[in-house]
């Protein structure tokens, strides 16, 4: 058993059923591991990327979830309006997911692989990317302890800005590393729900502050930064046969980024008594 799979392994991570490459190929998967059977015969590296949803602990507040749609048709009803969050509003995320706002226009793409080089990665971003989603994925299990906010605020930044790197990584133009850059951005909204969820139970209060808000709001647009990058960075950098694939996980990460804002939106309504 080749590290990659040892490393998972040993974590106890649950891997997806079919290789990355069958996937992006759409093409049906043996399932062996290590190497299915299609990646032994065209001699390719296979890998099997973590499932999205892995390690996600039962949350007390699902109960509060299951109630949030009668809360807000309740607020709807009664002329309630979405509140601002300190010096931003959710509107102001959602100018970011804009394709032609200046965000998009401006991310600086990737330099080129240089032709012949051997080693177009020194930084080895998809160790980098795998030791991120299992620390982001061990922390979400301690999310219901006291305080933790700060410490999940550095954690969530560190992340975003080390995918940011790997998307301007030569390496990144590789359909593996792409593959696992996807997931690792799903893994940070998965944090990320987690965040607001947590923000919500503990740290709001009625009739008090919500100090907490803009760490939320912070977050998200750093994060809607990583998903319009993680757009720009596969638009015409990879070759035509993964680029559909590609794109395709870009329109799925952006349509879930617009859910978590919606949710956290929410959320936040019910927490400021909204």
């Amino acid at each position: 058993m080749d590290n990659y799979h040892r490393r998972y392994h040993s974590q106890h991570v649950k891997l997806k059923d079919s290789c990355d490459s069958c996937s992006a190929s759409k093409v049906r998967c043996t399932k062996e591991k290590p190497t299915c059977t299609r990646c032994t015969k065209l001699e390719h590296d296979c890998y099997y990327s973590p499932a999205r949803r892995i390690g996600r602990p039962n949350r007390t507040f699902s109960s509060d979830r299951d109630s949030t749609p009668s809360s807000i048709a309740r607020y709807e009803r009664a002329g309630g309006r979405r509140p601002s969050f300190g010096s931003y509003t959710f509107k102001d995320i959602g100018i970011l997911l804009d394709s032609s706002s200046t965000l998009s226009r401006t991310i600086r793409q990737p330099t080129q692989v240089i032709e012949g080089s051997g080693n177009p990665c020194p930084t080895n971003c998809f160790s980098l990317m795998l030791n991120l989603m299992l620390d982001l994925l061990s922390q979400l299990g301690d999310m219901r302890v006291p305080d933790p906010v700060l410490k999940l605020d550095a954690s969530l930044n560190s992340a975003v800005k080390a995918l940011s790197r790997v998307l301007i990584c030569p390496c990144s133009q590789s359909l593996d590393v792409a593959l696992l850059a996807a997931a690792s951005c799903n893994c940070v909204l998965d944090f990320v729900d987690g965040l607001i969820r947590l923000q919500h139970n503990n740290y709001s209060p009625i009739g008090t502050p919500n100090s907490s808000s803009n760490t939320v709001m912070n977050e998200l647009r750093r994060v809607a930064n990583l998903v319009v990058q993680f757009g720009s960075r596969y638009q015409a950098a990879i070759d035509e046969e993964h680029r559909e694939t590609l794109l395709g996980l870009a329109g799925d990460l952006k349509a879930r980024l617009q859910a978590t804002i919606e949710d956290a939106t929410n959320i936040m309504e019910l927490s400021n008594g909204v």
